[in-house]
């Protein structure tokens, strides 16, 4: 009796637990590809990735060396990529899109769109958009992507300083 209550109590956990572990080895094999695109991106610019962010068809990295930024996003089968040359960069900010919902419970501010957007030292060079969340294409609420926006900007503002500095110097 014992011996087949251990065996029932087995399988009815297996048959819980392995879907997720598949379904965790199959997200895991779609960022390591999606890394993988990334990393392409940048030999294809002979750049080195050192620090990277992968999340929901988005991947953006740097080369601290080559003090150049690359980014990928998905559009169903289409793929975006954008590389930025810090060097070349007058300024960097976050654009943020919004608008307010009047409700019985008082105004709610939903985001529509977050954008990492370079302005170039040369005025001739339109600006690069690097899209981090549309409410049209992602999920309806913002999930991590407004942290990831000001962590990126902040790594990339820090990167433009420190070229400015050098720059100075000599």
């Amino acid at each position: 009796m014992h011996l087949g209550t251990t065996i029932t109590g087995v399988l009815l956990l297996a048959v819980c637990v392995l879907p997720l572990v598949i379904a965790n080895k199959r997200g895991i094999k779609r960022v390591k590809a999606f890394l993988d695109k990334l990393h392409d991106l940048a030999n294809r610019h002979k750049g080195k990735i050192n620090e990277h962010e992968v999340w929901n068809g988005t991947a953006i990295g740097i080369d601290k060396e080559a003090m150049k930024l690359f980014f990928i996003r998905t559009y169903g089968e289409n793929l975006e990529e954008k590389v930025v040359n810090l060097a070349e960069v007058q300024q960097v900010r976050v654009s943020n899109k919004s608008r307010t919902i009047k409700s019985s419970d008082g105004d709610i501010k939903m985001i529509e769109r977050l954008d990492l957007v370079f302005s170039f030292i040369d005025k001739s060079k339109p600006e690069v958009m690097m899209e981090f969340y549309d409410n049209h294409r992602d999920n309806l609420t913002v999930d991590g992507e407004f942290q990831s926006v000001t962590r990126w900007h902040k790594v990339a503002s820090e990167m433009v300083e420190d070229i400015r500095k050098s720059k100075r110097n000599f």
